[in-house]
């Protein structure tokens, strides 16, 4: 085989293991863009006469996510009826919430429920003037 045969072969398999590399890798980048939609799946829930700690429980067993909430929110006597289909949690969470005092807060696959006046209290602060 002549110098000039060989380096064509060595160039062809060459091209041929970088487009294999460039196809591998854009698998695997379509791979996690499916994966990541999947993540931000689609909740239905119906559910009557349900308070505020049953709602979670239910979101949590269709989500990845987990909720944190003190005893003051569980124990309120509100019972709610919720019907909603195909809905992001943010959506869901919106529809519960809604007309209450509380708000959420999402951090990574944690939502905190939390007391609107509380956080705002928290946000106000006074200034000392020297």
């Amino acid at each position: 085989m002549k110098k000039e045969d060989l380096t064509k072969v060595i160039i062809k398999s060459y091209l041929w293991r970088q487009t294999i590399v460039f196809l591998f890798t854009l698998a695997l980048l379509f791979g996690a863009a499916e994966s990541s939609a999947q993540n931000a799946k689609k909740i239905t829930l119906k559910i009557e006469n349900a308070s505020y700690s049953q709602i979670f429980k239910a979101i949590e067993k269709q989500s990845k996510y987990l909720f944190f909430y003190n005893d003051e929110i569980s124990n309120q006597n509100q019972k709610f009826n919720i019907n909603e289909k195909n809905v992001s949690i943010e959506q869901l969470l919106e529809v519960v919430l809604k007309n209450s005092d509380l708000t959420y807060k999402m951090i990574e696959e944690n939502i905190v429920i939390s007391n609107k006046r509380k956080e705002n209290n928290k946000r106000k602060g006074h200034r000392c003037e020297r």
